[in-house]
């Protein structure tokens, strides 16, 4: 899409690369964690007692606790790839972790978490070893059959679960329920009555009278996830109705070495629509000189996932598009689909204009051969 910046231009293939980039262990981090991104004050206090300040490049492991203030946010990635973000006035403990370089059954990641927010992405230890990747809270336990999701405590110690991707667990003394991507569930502060799905949405932070020397900057750091005016997103959250988005898509149906891309390659911002699980459904780009293109999506669901700032997916069945007044269905098959990623550009001037980037694999649709001929692959680096 040529008017889109070039920060956030999304090709067909540029869409598969941006959503299935690889994160590999750093042998030399083995059983860390390091930081990312840190802003305002944030204490981390090891099995020494001792506390010092966390900022970008600390090093974290078992027995750290961590301590935001109101002010202060983190991101921590560590070595298995896995991702942690806190937010304001929260209180995390790493109570376990432990992960060599290698999935062979001694890796663990266990986290506590008693106060605040987190939002979190699993890495290799939630995926080969689901049993050994949990947080615990004053009144549940969070287990994992997903990959990514927030976790926020009210403040009574009740625990809420919001799944933005695969499917998570929530349990206590009366029960455990599951919570699939796009769902809530909550556990109440008394610990004997069961966990329950919920309608409401995360719950964030109440609003803080802050200076605004304390405020973050609106730059865009390295290691940081940002909304579409260039600040920092507190929480998971579903993306909304609207123009402005950049949508990438590529999927073969029809035949062998049918390859269909609906995106026009000089299209403006496109209007998307989602449904109320976070998933786009219908996307508009106006091309420039030339009719509206409408994609709307009314097969099957396959895959999705979505972290509050791009969210993928496949689809299968039929796609129909509507350039004009002329509509055009196109029927992919079960081991075919339409591959999509979407999400709101970061602005211009609120891009870095140097330095080193580095991507980690945040989620991925399995691979699909154009012809249909075989099933679904998977994506494992």
């Amino acid at each position: 899409m040529k008017n889109t910046p070039k920060q956030f231009r999304l090709s067909p293939q540029g869409a598969m690369i941006a959503i299935v980039s690889a994160a590999f262990a750093n042998p030399a981090l083995a059983n860390t964690g390091k930081v990312d991104f840190a802003v305002g004050n944030i204490t981390v206090t090891g099995l020494d007692g001792r506390g010092r300040a966390l900022v970008k490049g600390t090093e974290v492991k078992t027995g750290d606790k961590i301590v935001s203030s109101l002010d202060g946010r983190a991101q921590i990635r560590f070595s298995d790839g896995a991702y942690v973000s806190l937010q304001p006035n929260t209180e995390f403990d790493i109570q376990e972790y432990r992960y060599s370089g290698k999935t062979d059954g001694s890796e663990s990641a266990l986290f506590g978490l008693f106060k605040g927010a987190m939002r979190t992405v699993t890495g290799f230890v939630g995926r080969a070893n689901k049993s050994r990747y949990k947080i615990t809270t004053a009144t549940a336990t969070i287990g994992i059959r997903g990959t990514g999701g927030l976790i926020s405590i009210g403040g009574d110690g009740s625990t809420l679960v919001t799944g933005s991707s695969g499917i998570w667990t929530l349990t206590n003394k009366g029960g455990t329920i599951d919570i699939p991507a796009g769902t809530a569930g909550f556990a109440g502060a008394n610990v004997n009555v069961p966990p329950k799905p919920v309608d409401v949405g995360p719950v964030v932070p109440p609003a803080q009278s802050i200076p605004q020397r304390l405020v973050p900057p609106t730059t865009v750091v390295q290691g940081d996830v940002v909304s579409a005016l260039g600040t920092p997103t507190s929480l998971f959250t579903l993306l909304t109705s609207g123009p402005g988005y950049a949508v990438g898509d590529a999927g073969a149906g029809g035949g062998p070495n049918s390859l269909t891309t609906f995106t026009p390659s000089n299209s403006v911002p496109a209007v998307a629509i989602f449904d109320p699980s976070g998933r786009l459904v219908e996307f508009t780009n106006s091309a420039i000189g030339a009719a509206p293109t409408v994609t709307t999506l009314a097969g099957t669901h396959n895959e999705f996932g979505t972290d509050g700032v791009l969210a993928w997916d496949r689809w299968t069945g039929n796609v129909a598009v509507t350039v004009g007044t002329t509509a055009t269905v196109t029927t992919f098959g079960p081991n075919q689909g339409l591959h999509t990623v979407v999400g709101l550009p970061t602005p211009v001037a609120s891009m870095p204009l140097s330095g080193q980037f580095t991507y980690s694999l945040l989620g991925a649709t399995s691979p699909t051969f154009t012809s249909g001929a075989t099933a679904p692959g998977t994506f494992s680096g």
